[in-house]
């Protein structure tokens, strides 16, 4: 995550996560990693998700019944393109070392899952079955937990 904005300034610290359409695996990723937080008390952290080729969808009718099926909180959601403002973001966890390559020159604070994290890409579960978006949210969890944890040892250690 970024430092160089003043080590002890109280402003929000900034996540995206960033998929090919914004309808399944970021915006699942978004849900869980805001329930994490939440659960966690953990407040100043802003968590939004954007997709490469984003058309303005709904999200995904399976990403939902997964994210019911692991008991994540969601709200209304319509998919979103990737923002002029990507860059202003802390932190930009790409699903694929693919979406990673088309945004590493345009925004210097991506990163991806494998780098994170050391699983490999995020498959894209787009027309699979409920029980691949189950488990792509599981893995997603697994992965937003970590997060959540990096997220409050750095908040921690540089007083945000």
């Amino acid at each position: 995550m970024k430092s160089s904005r003043g080590e002890n300034s109280k402003r929000a610290i900034k996540i995206a996560f960033v998929c090919t359409g914004n309808t399944c695996r970021s915006p699942m990723a978004q849900f869980i990693l805001r329930d994490k937080l939440k659960r966690a008390d953990e407040k100043g952290v802003l968590v939004k998700s954007f997709g490469i080729r984003a058309k303005r969808s709904p999200m995904n009718e399976n990403a939902v019944l997964a994210l019911k099926a692991l008991n994540v909180p969601f709200r209304e959601f319509t998919s979103k393109p990737i923002p002029k403002s990507l860059s202003s973001y802390d932190l930009v966890v790409c699903m694929t070392e693919e979406h990673f390559e088309l945004l590493k020159d345009f925004c210097p604070s991506a990163t991806t899952f494998d780098r994170l994290f050391n699983l490999g890409d995020v498959a894209d579960p787009y027309g699979k079955d409920l029980e691949t978006y189950i488990k792509t949210a599981r893995l997603l969890s697994d992965n937003c937990e970590k997060l959540c944890e990096m997220i409050i040892g750095y908040k921690r250690r540089h007083s945000i």
